[in-house]
């Protein structure tokens, strides 16, 4: 689902969503919009997505839309 979201947005934007040099960087920008992942959830994670994720808690998470801020400008989504 997440895969034909993606390739839907691209195809209106004609632009890449998530588009960076680095496997590493992509997963950042990925993961900006996702919301915080409570403790009791971090059980079913694999042991390192744990880690990772309280460890980028600092960084401040931006709203999932404005991954899609053309398509909102053109009233295509809401």
């Amino acid at each position: 689902m997440w895969a034909a979201g993606c390739i839907f947005a691209e195809i209106m934007t004609g632009k890449t969503l998530f588009a960076d040099a680095y496997e590493i960087e992509q997963i950042l920008l990925i993961l900006e919009p996702i919301p915080v992942v409570h403790e009791e959830d971090h059980q079913e994670l694999p042991s390192i997505i744990p880690v990772y994720i309280r460890n980028d808690m600092t960084e401040p998470h931006k709203p999932f839309l404005s991954c899609f801020q053309e398509l909102v400008e053109k009233h295509w989504i809401s």
